[in-house]
C-alpha cells in the first residue's frame, strides 16, 4: 500500500519539478505610451446576474466611470423571473448607452454554462440587436 502511494505521487513530483526547473521568462508588458498608440479593439463585457438588484446599479455606474477604454459595450444577463434585477439593469441601461439587457430565454437559476448560452441568445434577440450582430460574433 505504501509503495502504491509513493508511486502514485511521482507524477505530482514530476509536475512540481518541471515548474521549478523551467527557464524563467518575463512577459514583456507594453508601456503606457505603446498602449495608447494602438487602436482600441471593440470588446464586450458580459455580466451574468441572479438576484443582484441591490448592488448591480452601483457596480455598473462605478465600472463605467472607472474603465479607461472607449470601444466597449456591457451586456448584462438576467433571468426573466428575477424582476427586481431586470428593473435595476433596465434603469442602468437608461443611464448608460453602453449597457444592454440580455434576457435568458428561460427562468433561472440554471447552471452557468446553460445560462451563458441563454444570455448570449438573449443578447442576439435584444432590442439592441445592432450591438449584437455580426460585429460581435
Amino acid at each position: 500500500m505504501v509503495v502504491w502511494i509513493l508511486l502514485s505521487g511521482l507524477d505530482d513530483v514530476f509536475i512540481t519539478l518541471m515548474y521549478l526547473l523551467r527557464p524563467s521568462r518575463q512577459f514583456p508588458w507594453p508601456e503606457g505610451v505603446q498602449l495608447e498608440a494602438e487602436p482600441e479593439r471593440r470588446i464586450a463585457i458580459f455580466v451574468p446576474l441572479w438576484h443582484e438588484h441591490e448592488v448591480i446599479g452601483e457596480m455598473l455606474d462605478h465600472n463605467l466611470a472607472s474603465i479607461r477604454y472607449s470601444n466597449y459595450d456591457v451586456f448584462v444577463g438576467v433571468y426573466p423571473n428575477d424582476l427586481p434585477t431586470v428593473r435595476a439593469v433596465t434603469a442602468a441601461a437608461r443611464r448608460h448607452s453602453r449597457i444592454h439587457l440580455a434576457s435568458c430565454p428561460h427562468n433561472g437559476r440554471r447552471r452557468k454554462a446553460i445560462a451563458s448560452t441563454g444570455f448570449t441568445a438573449g443578447c442576439a434577440n435584444s432590442k439592441s440587436r445592432s450591438r449584437c450582430d455580426s460585429n460581435w460574433w
